[in-house]
């Protein structure tokens, strides 16, 4: 019986590393984890560290009670506390603070929708009616302003989470004539052919490739390339070669050794 033919050392590379992806692979879909102790804030991008502790020290928050803190880009912090009483608490007193734009539980029961480029003297019923006709009840509604007390536009309306995976809300929506910005916590991806949420327009199931058509006057254009070897003067008049023909007959024909005919010395009087 023949002896098999060796493995070469890059296959049993490759096959190991195979292996070991998916035994981690594995083991990474065992693990589960709950976040209902964690608060999602946003704050300024421009911080440290420091100045996150230094932000827990003005809302009157022990450190104690905080298991991580954890960064993320746009100024998003994540905060995971030790029980859920602490993270409510945590919640609400980095709400209270100028300089956190908003903090909210991760899984949390409510969800703030934000609503962008709002005049100032719309009408808030208006824009709560029309949420709770086709999302879910609006629990709380509040109108964002600046540092300086000014409305900016932006709106916060706190539906239920329940029902905003139920019906979400568009990422832009039009309401009497006017188009607002939609942001929240969640908030799926929307395809803007279909109008329907989870994939956007180049994945979506319900696009149908149609053939490009050629204009009618596309046939009519004469290209060198489609004349089948024939001359073009041939395809743009076919009796061109017998009309020059005839022409040629009626032209009286040309001396052609007119060129050879040497000249005459002029004479003495000429000049």
């Amino acid at each position: 019986m023949a002896n098999p033919t060796p493995k070469k050392y890059s296959e049993v590379l490759q096959n190991s590393g195979r292996q070991q992806a998916q035994e981690s692979r594995r083991v990474i879909e065992k693990v589960t984890f709950t976040r209902d102790t964690e608060v999602v804030a946003k704050l300024p991008q421009k911080r440290t560290r420091q100045y996150i502790y230094d932000l827990l020290t003005k809302v009157a928050f022990p450190f104690k009670n905080i298991e991580s803190i954890v960064e993320r880009r746009g100024g998003m912090v994540d905060f995971t506390c030790g029980t859920i009483h602490q993270a409510k608490l945590l919640s609400a007193a980095l709400k209270k603070h100028q300089e956190v734009e908003f903090a909210r539980l991760v899984n949390s029961e409510y969800t703030d929708v934000k609503l962008h480029w709002i005049p100032g003297r719309f009408p808030n019923q208006r824009i709560v009616e029309a949420i709770e006709r086709f999302h879910g009840k609006v629990y709380e509604s509040r109108i964002l302003r600046d540092r300086h007390g000014v409305a900016d536009g932006r709106r916060l309306y706190r539906v239920k989470t329940e029902d905003l995976k139920a019906y979400p809300i568009a990422p832009i929506v039009r309401l009497n004539d006017m188009m607002f910005l939609v942001e929240y916590s969640g908030q799926p991806v929307q395809c803007f052919l279909c109008k329907g949420f989870g994939h956007v327009r180049n994945d979506c199931p319900n696009a149908v490739t149609t053939p490009i058509e050629c204009s009618p006057m596309a046939n009519d254009i004469i290209s060198p390339r489609q004349t089948d070897d024939k001359p073009l003067e041939d395809l743009i008049n076919p009796e061109g070669t017998k009309q020059d023909e005839e022409q040629d007959a009626k032209t009286p024909a040309k001396n052609t050794n007119a060129g050879n005919v040497p000249h005459s010395k002029p004479s003495g009087n000429q000049r």
